[in-house]
């Protein structure tokens, strides 16, 4: 089973889009999910967006993401 994160996108150029993730930010190939655009949410496996979500849902996701962090630590 594959996990894809939430993720919102900065810029785009071209097939790319930029994304920041805390102080780094990534690339990421976004030919697979048509009409995207900045301030999007998506959700990305492996450096490819795979779907474009709500923010509420990208917002959900990551607060669960964030708790299984901790009752994992």
């Amino acid at each position: 089973m594959c996990l894809a994160i939430p993720y919102k996108i900065k810029s785009i150029n071209g097939n790319i889009a930029i994304i920041k993730d805390g102080l780094d930010s990534k690339e990421i190939d976004i030919r697979m999910v048509s009409g995207v655009k900045k301030n999007d949410w998506i959700l990305i496996n492996t450096n490819v967006a795979v779907s474009k979500i709500s923010q509420k849902d990208a917002l959900k996701t990551i607060k669960l993401l964030n708790e299984m962090k901790t009752k994992e630590g």
